[in-house]
C-alpha cells in the first residue's frame, strides 16, 4: 500500500489516501480532481502493486478498465503492461 502511495504521489503537491484512490479507481468518487494521481497509479506503479492495490481494495476489473480509459483519453498516458493485463483480467471475467 505504501509503495503504491509513494508512486501516485511522488511528484504531485496534492496527495492522494489509499480511500480516494480506490473510490477514484472504482468510479464511486469523481475522477476528475485526481486524473494525475491515477495517471501515475498506472503508469508508474509496479504491476504488481496494482494489482494487490486492486484486489486489497475491491476495485473490479471493469472499473479498472474505466479507469484507465479515462486517463488515456483525458491525459494521453498510457501503459502497454498495464492494458494487456487488464485486457486478460477483463477477458477471463466470466
Amino acid at each position: 500500500m505504501d509503495l503504491v502511495l509513494n508512486c501516485v504521489n511522488a511528484s504531485l503537491a496534492r496527495p492522494i489516501d489509499a480511500d480516494t484512490l480506490a473510490a477514484s479507481l472504482a468510479g464511486i468518487a469523481p475522477r476528475e480532481p485526481w486524473l494525475a494521481h491515477l495517471a501515475a497509479f498506472f503508469t508508474e506503479t509496479p504491476l504488481n502493486a496494482i494489482e494487490d492495490f486492486a484486489s486489497a481494495r475491491g476495485v473490479s476489473p471493469d472499473a479498472l478498465r474505466d479507469a484507465y480509459r479515462t486517463v488515456t483519453c483525458t491525459l494521453g498516458e498510457s501503459s502497454h503492461d498495464v492494458e494487456a493485463w487488464l485486457e486478460s483480467l477483463v477477458g477471463s471475467a466470466p
